[in-house]
């Protein structure tokens, strides 16, 4: 599936086939690292049951990869909740909203949507993508602090200099509510890696604003690094279950 997607060589999103290989590939080898973000932020009590919703924005959303790793990640969740004798949050439900500009890739989420079926959660709501520019004015359709988690999925790159890509992330930061939680996600490719650090470093500067994880700077270890999403070991593993997107 890799050398099939790179052999195509998309120079837009809206290409004929490229949602279907994106989907089949990057679902399965990152459906599971956002699912480990979100077992961090559960170990670091920073997930909070005791409120009546969690309100999640997927930003740059495409296929609706996060979407999905949360619809699983908190279904599973219940069920572990219900296998032990537990009583899950009767009162908490979650809704997931997602910005993505190309037509193509929502018309792909909203066929992995119905295939999926999410009415049949009892407290999960994956709301239709709203089709918008971030890059170009698109934060016009949503309110930012009404969120309690806020993805910038692998978007930030796509900013033509440093300094937008900073004016982008300044925008959120400045204008989410107070305890919520910004999770930025880029490739391992170096120069985007290089900007993250960059860009981690000068959002920190800021000292109502705390890091939860991965890593430090570029080139030097921290205690963080026993805890790295991008290069742990089961990370390259993809599970079977996951197999069957691709099919």
């Amino acid at each position: 599936i890799q050398a099939e997607f790179r052999k195509q060589n998309f120079s837009t999103y809206d290409e004929d086939y490229f949602s279907a290989l994106y989907a089949a590939y990057y679902i399965p080898n990152n459906f599971y690292k956002i699912q480990l973000m979100l077992l961090e932020l559960l170990r670091n009590e920073k997930l909070n049951f005791s409120d009546d919703s969690i309100k999640i924005l997927d930003i740059g959303a495409s296929v609706g990869t996060t979407a999905w790793a949360v619809y699983d990640f908190f279904e599973i969740l219940s069920n572990i909740y219900t296998l032990y004798g537990l009583n899950f949050p009767k009162q908490l439900s979650i809704e997931v909203d997602s910005i993505e500009i190309s037509k193509s890739n929502i018309a792909f989420f909203e066929k992995i949507r119905n295939r999926v079926n999410i009415k049949t959660s009892e407290f999960i709501n994956i709301n239709k993508p709203i089709q918008a520019d971030v890059l170009n004015g698109g934060f016009g359709k949503v309110v930012l602090d009404d969120y309690d988690i806020i993805f910038a999925s692998n978007v930030i790159c796509e900013f033509p200099n440093y300094t937008e890509q900073k004016k982008f992330a300044d925008q959120i930061v400045n204008n989410q509510k107070q305890e919520s939680i910004f999770i930025i996600i880029e490739t391992a490719i170096l120069k985007d890696t290089k900007m993250l650090k960059r860009l981690q470093y000068d959002i920190l500067q800021n000292d109502e604003i705390s890091l939860i994880s991965p890593c430090g700077k570029i080139a030097e270890k921290s205690e963080r690094c026993q805890n790295c999403w991008s290069f742990r070991k089961e990370n390259l593993i993809i599970p079977s279950t996951m197999k069957l997107f691709s099919q």
